[in-house]
């Protein structure tokens, strides 16, 4: 919540203000959009009745085809020539193919299927060739509407062929009149209002209507958009939601990617025919069918957001007028917390406000009075430190020079004596092995043994010696006592160094050599010893006055924070060594790393420093 602090009382007053409205307006949209939601339910409802209601007239065609085949088929049956059935059968024909009795569905022929399953008669005799193809396995059941789809030849305005039984089965045989259908397709859109029958429906808008058989086929089509004979586009959202919603849904079908219709209310019902399932399907465009909902989430979203700008900016002007003259007594208090003190505070007003300004400039006068008398003990303060600062770099540089001396000494004690001494030993080993018989294996192996472990010694010894005081710093300069400690720690471990000099002169003074080669040395060995690095990068550099030294690896890091407190003083003892270095010569220690980041240890010494 810290930027919530640096927020100026304006801002903060209008955020409370604009979270009030936010959540007032956002209750409001919330209501509104439940009544949005709820008005499209309703609509949605709508169209699943009109898309019932619909499919109720479709099937009322079929019964009524259905009836009227029944009724002649019986005549047919009863028929004693050749001509009277003729005769029977061309009425038949007229009566399912009047428009006027059937909405969606008219007949243009039929056949009369024997017990057996053969073809007895067709009207008008051109189908009695189709006949010998009509799939009928058994008399369908009375009282249900039977219908098979049209055969794959047929045009495409055939609907289907209904089954009815002309006579009551008897040993699962009966008499059968198919009746071969045609839809009654349009381009013009479909008008529930306009269908005889739904005078008292208060629908008025138009659809895109399609029947679709159990293969996906549209075999009814009345609209622009809708090509009978061809695969219905919805087949497969009627396919897989169907059986899921017993066969009666309404949804918005928007275009998947790669589609290009616009969106569009779908309403699917079933038709309670057989064997197979029918698909009844009224679609129309989302914006006419969502028209109300749509257009009131319009003017609900225009509504809240005028009302939330006209509010918030009646806020801001509100609390401007509140908030300005704290804001000046603010920029008075930044002037004086910044020094400037001799600004006197001008706010008038007769409130708290007022009081404030006061105040403030009662404590204004009194502090540019303490703060005189602050400067002149600073002053005093400062010649003191400066005074202690000085003999305290003199006693830090002497002690470092001590240290120096002291690691001189005791290279030359150990140089001078301890090595001198093991290699006496040695040449003594080497006597005595010589002096010992042949036949004395065991005590020539523990002689050999008692050598080798001298000349590790010995090596050990010399190395010490050379740590302490590296013989290449004094006869070839600080880069090649570099570059030899680098190679002896650093590759004989496996890890890789590269080493970059760039404006580095022969040689430097003696002692920032030292203490450079010092810096290098102590971070050389924490790479050896703790970073568990692969590669290594040193890097001399010497421009505008200051030499400037990198020593970088890829290893596992450290938190410096951690590593440079006080209480981590007793196990970083090589760092705080380096700062007091770098320190004394005046220049700065940057140490950059963090786990699993490597380290980077930069310093930087001016060179004109004594």
């Amino acid at each position: 919540m810290g930027w919530f602090r640096r927020l100026g009382l304006q801002r903060r007053i209008m955020l409370y203000v604009a979270l009030g409205l936010a959540l007032m307006f956002g209750a409001i949209a919330y209501g509104g959009l439940q009544a949005i939601r709820q008005a499209t339910d309703q609509v949605y409802r709508e169209r699943l009745a009109t898309a019932l209601a619909t499919a109720g007239m479709v099937e009322q065609d079929l019964r009524h085809l259905a009836h009227l085949a029944q009724t002649q088929g019986r005549r047919l049956v009863q028929a004693t020539t050749g001509q009277e059935r003729e005769a029977v059968g061309r009425e038949l024909v007229a009566q399912i193919a009047l428009p006027s009795h059937s909405r969606f569905i008219v007949g243009n022929g039929l056949w009369l299927v024997g017990p057996g399953g053969e073809v007895v008669f067709a009207s008008p005799p051109s189908l009695a060739s189709e006949g010998r193809a009509l799939p009928l396995q058994a008399p369908p059941p009375s009282g249900e509407l039977w219908l098979l789809p049209p055969a794959k030849a047929s045009p495409g305005s055939s609907f289907g062929m209904l089954l009815v039984p002309a006579e009551e089965a008897s040993a699962g045989k009966a008499w059968v009149v198919v009746l071969h259908l045609l839809s009654v397709n349009s381009q013009a859109p479909f008008a529930p209002s306009a269908v005889h029958g739904l005078e008292g429906h208060q629908e008025v808008s138009t659809y895109h209507l399609e029947v679709v058989g159990p293969d996906g086929q549209a075999l009814l089509a009345q609209g622009e958009e809708v090509q009978p004979g061809r695969p219905s586009r919805h087949w497969e959202i009627v396919r897989q939601r169907a059986p899921q919603n017993r066969g009666a849904f309404v949804l918005l079908h928007r275009p998947n990617r790669g589609e290009e219709f616009p969106p569009h209310v779908l309403a699917v019902v079933s038709l309670t025919v057989r064997p197979q399932p029918y698909w009844l399907i009224l679609e129309q465009p989302e914006d006419v069918a969502l028209a109300l909902p749509l257009h009131l989430r319009k003017r609900l979203a225009l509504f809240i957001g005028i009302a939330f700008s006209a509010t918030l900016l009646v806020a801001w002007v509100t609390t401007r007028h509140v908030v300005r003259p704290t804001e000046l007594l603010t920029q008075a208090a930044q002037r004086m917390a910044g020094g400037h003190l001799g600004d006197p505070i001008r706010v008038v007003a007769q409130d708290e406000v007022g009081t404030l300004a006061e105040s403030l400039e009662a404590m204004r006068q009194q502090l540019q009075s303490a703060l005189a008398k602050v400067a002149q003990a600073n002053q005093e303060l400062e010649a003191r430190v400066k005074e202690r600062t000085a003999r305290l770099q003199e006693v830090l540089g002497k002690v470092i020079s001590a240290q120096e001396e002291e690691r001189r000494r005791l290279a030359r004690e150990l140089h001078d004596e301890t090595a001198q001494t093991l290699s006496a030993l040695c040449i003594m080993l080497d006597q005595a092995r010589d002096a010992l018989p042949p036949e004395a294996t065991d005590a020539l192996e523990a002689v050999q043994e008692a050598k080798r472990v001298a000349e590790g010694l010995l090596n050990e010894t010399r190395r010490l010696i050379l740590d302490l005081r590296p013989t290449a710093l004094d006869d070839f300069g600080l880069l090649p006592a570099i570059r030899w400690y680098a190679e002896s720690h650093l590759e004989e471990r496996g890890i890789q160094v590269s080493l970059q000099a760039r404006g580095l002169p022969s040689r430097l003074p003696r002692h920032l050599e030292v203490a450079l080669f010092r810096i290098v040395q102590e971070a050389i060995n924490n790479i050896a010893k703790h970073a568990q690095a692969r590669h290594a990068h040193i890097a001399l550099q010497v421009a505008n006055g200051t030499v400037q030294v990198t020593v970088a690896d890829d290893g596992k890091g450290f938190e410096v924070a951690r590593v440079l407190s006080p209480a981590s003083r007793s196990t970083s003892v090589g760092l705080l060594g380096m700062q007091e270095r770098v320190t004394l010569l005046g220049g700065r220690l940057e140490v950059d790393s963090a786990p699993g980041q490597g380290t980077r240890l930069r310093a930087t010494i001016p060179l004109e420093e004594g």
